[in-house]
């Protein structure tokens, strides 16, 4: 399992039972088709699923509109994203680790869940965020490393995990994880971004 850091998205700009669309500052660190996981909070609970990139483009000077459609909902999470998208609020259980029920036998918030907020500011009532990997520990670098050894690291990795030389879906998996590091690191723009959001 490949360490992994947090990251805000964005907030919100619009939002579905199927997707949402976020407004970021700065080139975010994910690319179209990558499927991440994804946290949206809002002042008295969260929402934990996976969503799929469809969009990242630029709406502004230093600005990145995101597209996420959400992947593999279950009923549940489909009535708290309609619940939030309709109400601003979550009318239903999210996670495994926060369920209870209330005496009407409907799935509701614990404590733990209406903890969560979203930052206190009133202008962004509903925010997001991600845990992408480390990219750093997956190229097993430190986040000091030189272009030099991002680029040593990454054809000693790619020359090890290439489909060709070691199949399998995990090693795949590893390879596939190793390129996205690669295009993040590689790239000052995208790596800055990236070690910004790792610091805070």
């Amino acid at each position: 399992m490949t360490e992994s850091v947090k990251c805000e998205l964005g907030a919100l700009q619009d939002l579905s039972a199927t997707g949402i669309g976020l407004l970021t500052r700065g080139k975010p660190p994910c690319k179209v088709g990558q499927i991440i996981p994804i946290r949206l909070r809002c002042t008295q609970g969260a929402v934990d699923l996976q969503g799929k990139i469809v969009r990242v483009r630029r709406a502004g000077l230093r600005t990145y509109d995101i597209g996420i459609e959400f992947v593999n909902l279950s009923s549940k999470l489909r009535a708290a994203l309609a619940s939030l998208a309709e109400f601003g609020f979550i009318g239903a259980k999210t996670t495994a680790e926060e369920s209870d029920t209330a005496s009407n036998g409907r799935p509701r918030l614990t404590s733990k869940a209406a903890k969560s907020t979203a930052n206190g500011d009133p202008n962004k009532v509903v925010m997001a965020s991600t845990d992408l990997p480390n990219y750093y520990a997956v190229l097993g670098l430190n986040n000091d490393a030189s272009v030099s050894e991002i680029q040593a690291a990454y054809r000693a990795l790619v020359r090890k995990y290439h489909p060709d030389v070691a199949p399998g879906e995990e090693n795949l998996e590893r390879f596939l994880d190793i390129k996205r590091a690669y295009e993040i690191l590689r790239d000052p723009s995208r790596r800055k971004i990236f070690d910004q959001q790792i610091a805070a």
